[in-house]
Order: structure tokens, then sequence, then C-alpha cells
């Protein structure tokens, strides 16, 4: 039985989960909407980002059903991406045009650049494109990470931890890029263990504890 209506673009029903010999969730639901921020949070080593294997069907539950509506895509930032671009002596023009031709945007750099020239003007990327990423701050990768997602199109953006190691003017820029991914349409679920934050920022906020997700907002 289908759990999806015409807002619900992601459906955990019932969902239970488990390592050999430890539980990480017993019957947990979350219905995703569109256009909408979700928060995540709770103690390390509780299943946050199990979480998100699962919404990505990278992992099977051992009961329950994971549903999403036909063609939404779903893309994730994880840590790990971030500090492996963040060694990278690619500039952030050959980064995301890389991307732009990869995901078949474009057919060459040319067409690439003039894909891109909106979105760097429109994210204020312009002044360090010519940048190698090893140079960039913890801030301005961040936000790179993010026109990544932007130009992957995709419906549902999964960010773990995405504040990490950001001074507090950068954590600022990144959420209010955040809402501006929500305003182009894009639902957005974080992870973030700064609770305050979450609930300034998100539409709704959920706990992991005690192999349950618990709505707090």
């Amino acid at each position: 039985m289908t759990h999806l209506d015409n807002n619900t673009i992601l459906s955990l029903s019932n969902v239970s989960f488990s390592f050999p010999n430890v539980t990480i969730f017993e019957h947990i639901s979350l219905s995703v909407y569109r256009d909408e921020i979700i928060g995540i949070c709770g103690d390390n080593g509780k299943g946050k980002t199990t979480l998100f294997r699962i919404m990505m069907e990278e992992l099977m539950p051992n009961t329950g059903n994971v549903e999403k509506q036909k063609d939404v895509k779903i893309v994730e930032l994880a840590q790990n991406d971030r500090e492996a671009a963040a060694g990278s002596i690619l500039t952030v023009e050959e980064f995301l045009c890389m991307h732009v031709i990869t995901h078949k945007l474009a057919k060459n750099r040319r067409q690439a650049l003039q894909y891109l020239a909106p979105l760097l003007n429109k994210y204020q990327i312009i002044d360090i494109q010519k940048r190698q990423l090893k140079h960039l701050s913890g801030g301005q990768l961040q936000r790179v990470m993010l026109i990544k997602a932007v130009l992957l199109k995709c419906d549902i953006l999964l960010l773990d931890e995405p504040l990490t190691a950001l001074d507090e003017h950068m954590q600022k820029q990144v959420l209010s890029f955040i809402q501006e991914l929500k305003d182009e349409g894009i639902t957005t679920v974080l992870i973030l263990h700064d609770l305050q934050v979450l609930k300034r920022l998100c539409n709704r906020v959920f706990e992991v504890k005690d192999y349950q997700l618990k709505e707090l907002l």
C-alpha cells in the first residue's frame, strides 16, 4: 500500500533496521514533503547517518517500506565528500564544469561555462571561480558543494553536519544558502547537533533516540 500523496515525495513507513547484534531503528515512520527543510539531531552513533543510507536505499530495512515518488532524485553531500574536495588542485570552475559535463548538462567546457554563469553569479562564486579548491575556506568550499547539488537537479538534498569547522559568519552564509535551496524547490534534510539552529531553520525537527525518530518541532 502506498503512503504517498501529491505533496509527499519520500515515505518511510514502519521501518525497522539493525546491524548484527545492534538495533538501530524500531518501527519508525517519516514523510518528506516538497519544499521543506527537515532537521535531524541526536547523539553520535544512534543512527542519523544510517537513516540517510536507508533514505538513499543503500541499506534495506529489515521490516517496513521506503517509497518515493517516481523520478524523485536524492543527493547526499556527506562530510567525506567535502573533505575529499578540500585537497583538490582543481579550480572551482574546473570542478563544477566537470560535474556539468559528467551529468550531460553540456557537451564541452565552453557550453559548461555558459551553463554555470548564472549560478556562479546568483550564488556569489564568481570571485573565487579561478581558485583551487584546496585554497578555499571551509565556508567557500561548502558553498561550492551546495552549488554542485543544484547542478545535479536533485529533489531531496541530504546534508551531514554542513556547519562543521565553519566560523559564525560562514555558518550564516551556509544556512542562508540552504534556505535559498528551499525557495528553488529543493527539499533539504540535514543532520546537525545544534538544536537551536535547527529550530530556527527547519519546518520540522526530529531526534534519533531509543531506536525511534521523535518529532520535536
